[in-house]
């Protein structure tokens, strides 16, 4: 988020930000962030029990090196204009 404000980019609006379910456990600082992420399609959180998506965000689990890698490449994918 920081890069795309830094160089001027805006993030696209592709769809319309569902709460997580464990929505309460993201930190204030970072839920401008994962809100305009998740707009854009770059996360979009885990499964729930049922198998819905985006039933939640894990904000206290450590992120793998394939999510991380999966962000990333979906950020510089075009994400940004």
């Amino acid at each position: 988020m920081n890069y795309a404000v830094f160089t001027e980019k805006t993030l696209p609006n592709r769809r319309d930000y569902a709460e997580f379910a464990d929505e309460a456990d993201i930190a204030d600082y970072a839920r401008e962030a994962i809100q305009a992420f998740c707009k854009a399609e770059i996360v979009n959180g885990y499964p729930n029990a049922e198998g819905a998506s985006a039933g939640e965000f894990k904000p206290r689990n450590s992120m793998t090196r394939a999510e991380a890698a999966a962000v990333i490449c979906r950020f510089i994918e075009g994400n940004i204009y």
